[in-house]
Parts: structure tokens; sequence; C-alpha cells
């Protein structure tokens, strides 16, 4: 026994259990033998029960040893009675709980990490739109279109201007910082924002985009609306082969419900 209480106590018991059995051999020889031996007994059975204790005490400490190095693939799970046991019941839920929340974490960072790294993918898109129009304008001599021109590359800044700075607020994703906005927005507007940068792309490749969606208003965030819709409308015209052609349309829910009804 290391611990220098335990080693008190079994000498204390030693010398009792001696003195005892002196005492009573003055009385009784054999008395004195029963008080010997189950002095004895009872010395090797405290020894025994805390030798176990304390193994496990060191389990535990050995596991937590683990824990903090982010090993978690032990399992101390106890369903036997006694306080030491409620206490391995009690820690492994703690640990299945930090080593769910460790998961969760690990998750979130590569959630981040790839929600960084396609903003700035996208930021290419405006960067591209925007090396083509200069070099257009070096050339033009319409004054309209040198205007329009300009107005497409200041509405490219405009969403690089949000993109960059999105990839600061999305960091504030995992902790809930970040607040969408709740207001009424147009549909035919959120469009008409994500189509105009595709304009010249589209003319180029000679793709017509078709847009057959009847206006409503929704509750949603503008900006964000407007970023997804057009990560869909760039991928449509990356994958769509010269002279094709992309139309949007709408479809509501009343109308999905007809016509399964009608089926």
């Amino acid at each position: 026994m290391n611990d220098k209480e335990i080693r008190i106590v079994l000498i204390e018991s030693s010398i009792l259990t001696v003195v005892l059995s002196i005492i009573c051999a003055f009385f009784c020889k054999i008395c004195a033998v029963l008080c010997l031996a189950l002095g004895i007994i009872l010395i090797i059975i405290f020894t025994v029960v805390t030798k176990r204790r304390y193994k496990n005490l060191n389990d535990l400490n050995d596991y937590l040893s683990l824990v903090c190095k982010g090993i978690y693939d032990m399992n101390i799970d106890d369903n036997t009675e006694g306080e030491l046991s409620i206490l391995k019941n009690n820690l492994y839920k703690v640990i299945t709980l930090l080593q769910s929340q460790n998961e969760y974490l690990k998750n979130d960072k590569l959630y981040l990490a790839d929600s960084i790294a396609d903003i700035s993918h996208q930021l290419k898109t405006p960067l591209t739109s925007m090396m083509v129009m200069c070099e257009l304008l070096e050339n033009e001599e319409n004054p309209d279109k040198r205007q329009e021109f300009v107005s497409v590359i200041n509405n490219q800044l405009s969403k690089m201007k949000w993109l960059i700075t999105n990839i600061l607020k999305i960091s504030k994703l995992d902790a809930d910082a970040t607040e969408f906005k709740r207001e009424e927005v147009s549909i035919l507007s959120v469009l008409d924002d994500c189509l105009k940068p595709f304009a010249l792309t589209a003319e180029l490749k000679n793709v017509a985009i078709q847009n057959n969606t009847n206006d409503f208003i929704f509750i949603g965030d503008e900006s964000w609306t407007v970023e997804a819709v057009s990560n869909i409308v760039k991928n449509c015209l990356e994958h769509t082969n010269d002279g094709g052609k992309i139309r949007l349309a709408e479809e509501s829910k009343t109308a999905e419900r007809t016509k399964i009804k009608n089926a």
C-alpha cells in the first residue's frame, strides 16, 4: 500500500489485534487464538478490498489521462452497485457527452472550412466577369454600352464586397451568432440580381436563359438567397453546352398537391 493513511490503519489494526490476543491469553488460550485469527482475517479482507478499490481508482485515473489525450475508445460502463460504480457510470456518461461534442466540433470545423473555400471559389465568378468587362471597355466606343459595362462591374464589386464580408460572418454560424434577416422578398428581384452577372457569359456561350417565373413574395434573407440561386445558375451555365437553354420556373405547393390528387 502506497497510501500513508492505509498503512497507518493496517499498523494500528495489527497492533490492536496482538494486544487483544495477549489480553485474551490470560483468560483463555483458545479465545486468544480465535481473537488473533479473527484479527488477521479482518486485516486480510480489508487489504484485499482496499487494493481492489485502489485498482479501480487507478483505472479511472488512467482512463481520464487517455481522455485528455483525445482517446475515447474505452468503455467503463458498470452496472454493479456501490458508490464507486455510481461514480464510474456518471463518469462514463460525461465522457460520452464530451466525445459527442468533440465529434460535433470536428464536423463544424470541416463545415466552416468548406464554406470558406466555397465562398473563395465564388469570388472567381465576379473577378472573371470584371476582367471580361474591362477588356470590352478598352475597345467599346458606344457610351451606352460603356455605361452598361461599368454598371455590371459595379454590381460585381458589390457582390465581391458582400462575399468577402461573409467569409468573416460565416465563422460565427457555429456559435449561432449570425442573424439572418426575415423580410419580404420578391422572387423576381432575386432572380434579376442573380441573372445580371451571367448575361454576358451566356451570350458568349450562346446559351439562352429563359425566366418564366411568376412573381411571388417569400420571407427570407435576400442577400443569402441571391447567393444560393446564383450558385445554381452558375453551375447550370457551366454544364450547359453551347447553344443550349436554361429555363427558370416556379411551382407552388398547391399545384404539387393537385397533381398528386389527380394522379
